[in-house]
């Protein structure tokens, strides 16, 4: 009797561990999982330190565009959307593009918004500008600046209207100081171009062309 008993211990014993190597094994594949998985997330969510966003009269047809350089001298704009830590997410036309195809119908989307983000800190000077690239309404055009930084928490650090009211008219919004650790300082608005330097299709009495 106590030999079966010892044997039915033993036997007990043996399924107890290999449950709990059992149970072991699939807590570290779920491990694994869960990590892999938020990986991939990290690498599919580009992180933003900074947004950038620059709106209009939804119903018209003029064109404004946001150009930003860094303080190593890397300039973004439309037609070098992804430059150092800068990103164009939007670039908007006005009016004249403002239609989405979804499922073969034809969708007007009536807002002009163009959408940069900084996804990072160089320090130095950095410098915001807006440019008339095509204007067409007879009346003034009110653009609408609005800067935030967004981490830890988002906070609003420029909001500025700026009357334009000339084709290829170029105007800067601000220059400022960026720090290491992403502070930002020494906020001006003293004029700097950067639009002639790259772009030299101006034409005073015409919309200028290489441009969809």
């Amino acid at each position: 009797m106590k030999d079966r008993q010892s044997g039915n211990s033993i036997a007990f014993l043996d399924l107890l561990f290999n449950m709990l190597i059992g149970f072991f094994v699939l807590f570290v594949i779920s491990f694994l999982m869960i990590n892999t998985t938020d990986k991939d997330a990290d690498v599919k969510k580009p992180k933003a330190e900074f947004l950038i966003t620059l709106t209009w009269d939804k119903d018209s047809l003029d064109d404004v565009d946001i150009w930003v350089e860094d303080p190593l001298k890397n300039v973004l704009y439309f037609q070098s959307k992804e430059v150092g830590l800068m990103h164009l997410d939007r670039d908007d036309l006005g009016r004249t593009k403002d239609v989405i195809i979804i499922d073969g119908r034809r969708i007007e989307y009536r807002f002009n918004q163009e959408i940069v983000t900084i996804r990072g800190f160089i320090s130095g000077e950095w410098t915001i500008n807006i440019h008339m690239y095509r204007k067409t309404e007879g009346k003034p055009e009110t653009a609408i600046i609005r800067i935030d930084k967004l981490n830890p928490e988002v906070k609003l650090l420029l909001h500025k209207e700026i009357i334009l009211t000339q084709h290829w008219e170029e105007r800067t919004v601000t220059r400022f100081t960026m720090t290491n650790s992403g502070s930002t300082l020494n906020w001006n608005s003293l004029d700097k171009k950067l639009v002639l330097s790259r772009l030299s299709v101006y034409v005073p009495t015409a919309m200028p062309s290489g441009r969809e």
